[in-house]
């Protein structure tokens, strides 16, 4: 598909689609990036679309629509396999939206506040946040006061990762974290109601937590002691 097709397809007026799939062939290389940048950007979706993935672009940035809260009731978003893109959109405006689910993304390497639209409430909404297989992330520059809905917070494959987990997951429930290799030391607190259900990490069999109830701060150090209360 060419820009021109992108643009004739209408997408944004197609007001009956509540879920879209973008795919390309992950053969595709960085020369395409341009033209595949154009393409995705004459495909914004309507207003009214709910779930939405994105497999396998090309390009190094995604398109505007994806930042600038265009698509105001998206409640599940995946951006798998974007090989070459340097930024992550700003989501952090998404008021809806619940999963977020970003995998394979190779050249990320920080994560700071334009992800969360320098919004200081970022997130919302969101429920389930998952990292996978993001092979140069070193830095993830939290921002206090977002994601104070989140149950769920998965972090996989991420070998390069070094520093903290967001604090004050207040509803935090369930915490999946695996295969983080270079991690000297993190912290999760969580709020006074809150129960960690299922804790699953690569070094968990170091030390166990046994039938103890989980405590509000959990420090893992993997390079030591493995898991422990604080």
């Amino acid at each position: 598909m060419n820009p021109c097709d992108a643009l004739v397809a209408d997408v944004k007026n197609k007001t009956h689609l509540s879920t879209l799939r973008f795919e390309w062939n992950l053969k595709r290389s960085k020369d395409d990036s341009i033209k595949e940048r154009e393409v995705l950007e004459n495909l914004q979706p309507s207003k009214h679309l709910k779930n939405l993935s994105i497999s396998g672009y090309s390009g190094t940035q995604f398109p505007r629509w994806l930042s600038d809260d265009s698509l105001p009731n998206v409640t599940s978003l995946e951006l798998k396999d974007c090989k070459y893109s340097l930024w992550l959109p700003s989501l952090g405006l998404s008021r809806f939206l619940k999963h977020l689910t970003i995998y394979g993304l190779d050249q990320i390497v920080t994560i700071n506040a334009d992800f969360y639209g320098n919004n200081s409430c970022a997130f919302p909404s969101l429920k389930s946040l998952i990292f996978r297989d993001m092979k140069e992330w070193e830095e993830w520059q939290c921002m206090r006061g977002a994601f104070q809905s989140l149950e769920c917070l998965c972090v996989m494959n991420c070998p390069k990762l070094k520093g903290h987990l967001p604090e004050q997951l207040s509803y935090l429930k369930e915490l999946i974290i695996k295969e983080w290799s270079c991690l000297r030391m993190f912290a999760i607190k969580s709020g006074r109601d809150a129960s960690l259900q299922l804790l699953q990490t690569c070094c968990l069999t170091k030390r166990g937590l046994g039938n103890q109830p989980f405590p509000k701060t959990l420090v893992y150090d993997p390079g030591g002691c493995g898991l422990f209360p604080r």
